[in-house]
């Protein structure tokens, strides 16, 4: 079954790891079912796009991610 999403166009995942493999990965594959993905490699950048006017709707994230 093959659907568009149904987000406008403003609207996008979130995806958060260290690991650049996993988000390559991830982002190609909700990218070919149509989503708008973005993709950050810390905390603090993903805590900075949630608060943001433009929150994402979802977030994908890794839970064991260094500090920094």
């Amino acid at each position: 079954m093959n659907s568009i999403p149904d987000l406008e166009s403003s609207e996008y995942i979130l995806l958060v790891d260290d690991q650049l493999d996993n988000l390559a990965v991830l982002s190609a594959l909700l990218t070919q079912q149509g989503y708008t993905v973005r993709r950050v490699l810390n905390g603090q950048k993903a805590l900075n796009l949630v608060r943001s006017n433009e929150p994402p709707v979802l977030v994908l994230l890794d839970i064991m991610m260094p500090r920094n």
